[in-house]
């Protein structure tokens, strides 16, 4: 269970997400400092998070949106440059519209051009954007590419054929436990 994202929250709310049953007796301390097990990093929303530090995860507004279960998300790039210049930009925001970072791919293969194919794991709730770089540098730009974004669990997110002069920006928000390949292919 999820915690509710506002609104009311109750300590037999945080008992039972963090335990998985009632027990009589349950402190936000004891909670919040790992006392019933760890915080989980791979929910968005969480004590001592983005937006979730009103009183450094001791407030009860703290747990709002807590998933204890969540699992973080990999992110692949994959990029095929047979005809021409075909990058890719990851940008990941956190789910309260907070700036993580930038990731690019720039050569072909998985990821970068040392094989690294993982870029970023995403934490539930995050907002993720893969920009299809329409600045072609080298090769023919009007060749027709595959862009495509792919999720293990929802399928395609995005699934075009289309020159590769035409710039793209997909967006998404990670649910949990996904793998999500993002995929620039010009032949």
């Amino acid at each position: 269970m999820t915690l509710p994202n506002g609104g009311q929250i109750a300590a037999s709310d945080i008992n039972y997400e963090l335990r998985g049953w009632y027990y009589y007796e349950m402190s936000i301390w004891h909670a919040r400092n790992g006392y019933y097990g760890g915080i989980n990093d791979c929910s968005g929303p969480r004590p001592g998070g983005p937006s979730r530090s009103t009183n450094s995860g001791y407030a009860w507004s703290d747990w709002w949106g807590y998933q204890h279960n969540a699992s973080c998300s990999p992110i692949y790039l994959y990029i095929i440059e047979n005809a021409c210049d075909a990058d890719v930009r990851l940008q990941r925001y956190w789910f309260d519209g907070t700036w993580v970072g930038e990731w690019w791919a720039w050569a072909t293969g998985w990821g970068d051009s040392r094989g690294n194919g993982v870029y970023t794991y995403a934490r539930v709730g995050d907002q993720c954007y893969a920009w299809f770089d329409a600045q072609v540098d080298w090769g023919n730009g009007w060749s027709y590419c595959y862009k495509t974004v792919y999720s293990n669990y929802r399928g395609y997110i995005a699934y075009v054929y289309e020159p590769q002069y035409y710039g793209r920006n997909v967006g998404w928000t990670t649910i949990s436990g996904e793998t999500i390949s993002v995929d620039n292919s010009c032949y």
